[in-house]
């Protein structure tokens, strides 16, 4: 008991002197508007707007490639076949996605995000020469 109290001790001592060590902090100026190059600027937002897409486009890929695997094996079977039903429908013991699916699904999203980004891309460069 006698430790935990010392490293108790410790870190409220620690806690304490960063904080007066904050009192004192520096106030950060903004970027000006001609800090960094447009295309930097026009690559951030890509990334932004790929990665914000990505769990969307992950969703709607795995959805929709699960639709397409029911369809192709029920109609191969002649009938539908519930076994190959999408994930949120597919019986118990139902065969999983092999490693091959779940990789075209990944990828599939990711050509989605990007895209999706190359779109909002040049939208924006073709809404900055109408303002001009």
């Amino acid at each position: 008991m006698g430790s935990h109290r010392l490293t108790a001790l410790v870190v409220l001592i620690l806690f304490g002197s960063s904080l007066s060590l904050g009192a004192e902090a520096v106030v950060a100026t903004p970027y000006s508007p001609d800090e960094f190059p447009r295309w930097a600027l026009d690559l951030r937002r890509a990334e932004i707007v790929a990665i914000g897409v990505f769990p969307i486009a992950l969703l709607a890929s795995s959805l929709l490639y699960g639709v397409i695997r029911f369809g192709y094996q029920s109609a191969r079977a002649g009938e539908l076949d519930r076994d190959y039903a999408p994930w949120f429908f597919a019986p118990p013991g139902a065969p999983g996605l092999t490693d091959g699916e779940r990789v075209g699904i990944l990828a599939g999203a990711g050509a989605i995000s990007i895209t999706v980004a190359l779109a909002d891309h040049i939208l924006g460069r073709r809404e900055r020469r109408g303002q001009r």
